[in-house]
């Protein structure tokens, strides 16, 4: 599965995982939570549900959330491959400095 990953020191990445939920846990450091954020339905963005009660810092690319953040893509019911056509929208927004 294809993923948008943003960490709390501002860095952006796509990354390729295997989908299951121990590697969505895995990349945002503990239990996963469904945040909306966006209105659209097919994308999600996880974090550690726990996150605040961890201590975990501010992340950079979305400053109400803490932790390392990741965008999913949304098919039904089950998490996918971000969208390639949203890839570099979501980028730009949250990490235009990467962009350039």
């Amino acid at each position: 599965m294809k993923i948008l990953k943003f960490t709390t020191e501002g860095k952006c990445e796509e990354k390729e995982i295997s989908g299951t939920l121990e590697s969505l846990q895995a990349e945002v450091g503990g239990y996963i939570e469904n945040v909306r954020l966006f209105a659209d339905k097919d994308i999600a963005v996880l974090v550690d549900e726990e996150g605040r009660l961890k201590g975990k810092s501010e992340n950079r690319s979305m400053t109400s959330l803490v932790g390392d953040i990741i965008i999913v893509g949304v098919k039904g019911k089950d998490f996918c491959d971000v969208p390639k056509r949203k890839v570099k929208c979501l980028k730009n927004i949250f990490c235009p400095e990467v962009m350039g």
